[in-house]
C-alpha cells in the first residue's frame, strides 16, 4: 500500500515519504483490590511527508486504503501553503536492528499490581494504592522511492500513587518507573519506601529562608533538566530564547557536569537508529566537564542553516547527566547538614528557559548530622540553572530512567537558596 501511494504521488509530481509506526501496547490499571482497566491493542499510524514545487507538506492518518483521497488532500495543502519550507526526503537506508519482543505475562502483571493492596493491611493509615502499567512495542519504518529504513524498540512503564489519612489529614505521593525489563520486586520495594514516606509526611514542617547544602534527588534533577532541554536546540539559541545563547564552546557549568545523548545505547529504553525524518542518530556530548559543546536540530532547520542534521526531529532520546561515583546514602553522609529535595511542582510556570531562573514549590527532608530528622513542605527552591549546575559538590551514581527522554543521577549542591517560613 505504501509503494502504491508513493507511485501515485509521483504521477501528481510529488516526492513522497511515509513514516509508519506500528505499535503493540497493553494497559493495566488497578485501585486497591479492584481491576479498573485491562486492554491490549495494536495500532498503526502513518506520517506522510510530501514535497512539490519547493514546498513541503505533511499528512497524518491511520488508514492508507484510499491513496487517491490522500493525494487530493495533499494537493489542497500545497495550494493553501505559502511557506516555502526547505526540506528533503531521507537519503539513508538502515537494516533492521530488531529488538527481541520481550512481552511480559500481562496476567501476572495484573496479579502483581493487585497484590500491592496487601500494603494497606500492613500500614493501616494507607487509604488507597492506585497503580497503572503500560507496555509498548513499536516498529518504525520510513520509506520513499529510493530508500527504506526499519527499526524497533519497547519499554515498560509503571506509576503507583499512594494516599494516606491520619486525623482527617490526607497525604499523597507517587513513583514512576520507566524500564526495559519488568521487575516486580524492584517495583514493590519502591512502593514500600513510598508508603513509609507518606507516614513521615503527616509531620511536615517548614524551615527559615536561607542558603543550604541541597541534595536534589534524581527525579528532581530530571524534572528540571527536562524543562531546559529545548535550551540546547539550535533554533532556540539562534532566536535568543535560551540561556545558552552565545555560550557555545564556553565553560558554563561545574567541571563535574557532563551531559550526553545516547540514542544508540541499547541499555536505555528508547533506543532509536534514526529519527522520524530518516536522519541517522548518533551519540552526542552536549556538555563535557562543564563546557557547552553542542546543539541539536531537525532536518528542516539544518538545511535552512546549512548545518549537519543531528537526528533530533522528535527532540532528544536517552539524554542524561553523566553519573558520578557516590551512592545516594553517601551523598547524604557527605552533606551532613542540609535539605533533600525529593519533589518539585510548577515546572512550566516556575522555570524561565531564556534566563535560566528557577522558582519551584518543593517538598523534602531536613538532614542533621547525616540523619533525616524532619519532612518539609511549603518550601521554595529559588535558584538558576547556571547556579545549580555550578554549585555541584558531588554527582551521584543513581542514574535512573523516568521517561523516554531523559534520565539523571542525584546532585549534591552547596549555597542554594531555599525559601520557607518567615
Amino acid at each position: 500500500m505504501v509503494k502504491k501511494l508513493i507511485d501515485l504521488a509521483k504521477k501528481a509530481n510529488m516526492a513522497l515519504e511515509v513514516c509508519s509506526k506500528k505499535e503493540y501496547s497493553a494497559q493495566i490499571e488497578v485501585l486497591n483490590s479492584n481491576l479498573k482497566n485491562f486492554y491490549v491493542a495494536s495500532t498503526t499510524r502513518y506520517q506522510i511527508k510530501a514535497i512539490k514545487d519547493g514546498k513541503c507538506c505533511f499528512f497524518t492518518t491511520e488508514d492508507l486504503s484510499n491513496p487517491d483521497y490522500i493525494i487530493k488532500e495533499l494537493d489542497k495543502a500545497f495550494l493553501l501553503s505559502d511557506n516555502d519550507n526547505i526540506n528533503r526526503l531521507s537519503n539513508n537506508s538502515y537494516e533492521l536492528r530488531k529488538e527481541s519482543f520481550i512481552k511480559p505475562d500481562f496476567k501476572k502483571v495484573k496479579e502483581d499490581l493487585l497484590s500491592l493492596d496487601g500494603l494497606r493491611e500492613e500500614y493501616p493509615y494507607i487509604k488507597n494504592i492506585e497503580a497503572s502499567y503500560a507496555y509498548n512495542y513499536m516498529d518504525i519504518n520510513i520509506e520513499n522511492a529510493n530508500n527504506f529504513m526499519e527499526d524497533s524498540n519497547y519499554n515498560n512503564y509503571i506509576m503507583v500513587s499512594v494516599s494516606g489519612v491520619k486525623d482527617n489529614v490526607v497525604k499523597s505521593d507517587y513513583i514512576s518507573i520507566y524500564t526495559k525489563y519488568y521487575d516486580f520486586e524492584t517495583i514493590k520495594n519502591k512502593v514500600r519506601e513510598l508508603v513509609q514516606y507518606i507516614a513521615a509526611k503527616f509531620a511536615e514542617t517548614s524551615i527559615s529562608t536561607n542558603k543550604y547544602n541541597v541534595l536534589l534527588k534524581n527525579n528532581v534533577v530530571k524534572d528540571i533538566l527536562t524543562t531546559f532541554i529545548p535550551a540546547f536546540s539550535t533554533r532556540n539559541i539562534n532566536m535568543k530564547l535560551s540561556f545558552l545563547t552565545d555560550k557555545l564552546n564556553q565553560k558554563v557549568f561545574s567541571d563535574k557536569i557532563s551531559i550526553v545523548e545516547e540514542p544508540l545505547n541499547a541499555e536505555f529504553v528508547s533506543t532509536r537508529a534514526f529519527d522520524d525524518e530518516g536522519t541517522l542518530t548518533y551519540n552526542k556530548e552536549y556538555v563535557l566537564n562543564g563546557v557547552f559543546k553542542k546543539t541539536y536540530n531537525s532536518l528542516e532547520y539544518a538545511l535552512k542553516n546549512k548545518e549537519k542534521p543531528t537526528g533530533n526531529s522528535y527532540g532528544v532520546r536517552n539524554f542524561h547527566l553523566v553519573a558520578g561515583n557516590k551512592s545516594y546514602t553517601q551523598l547524604i553522609n557527605t552533606m551532613e547538614n542540609g535539605i533533600i529535595i525529593n519533589r518539585i511542582e510548577g515546572m512550566h510556570s516556575g522555570i524561565n528557559m531564556r534566563s535560566g531562573d528557577i522558582s519551584l514549590q518543593a517538598t523534602g527532608l531536613l538532614v542533621e548530622q547525616g540523619k533525616v530528622t524532619k519532612t518539609l513542605n511549603m518550601i521554595i527552591l529559588q535558584s538558576n540553572i547556571l547556579e545549580i549546575l555550578n554549585n555541584v559538590l558531588e554527582v551521584g551514581n543513581d542514574l535512573e530512567e523516568f521517561n523516554s527522554t531523559i534520565s539523571s543521577p542525584s546532585l549534591l549542591l552547596h549555597d542554594i537558596t531555599i525559601c520557607g517560613s518567615l
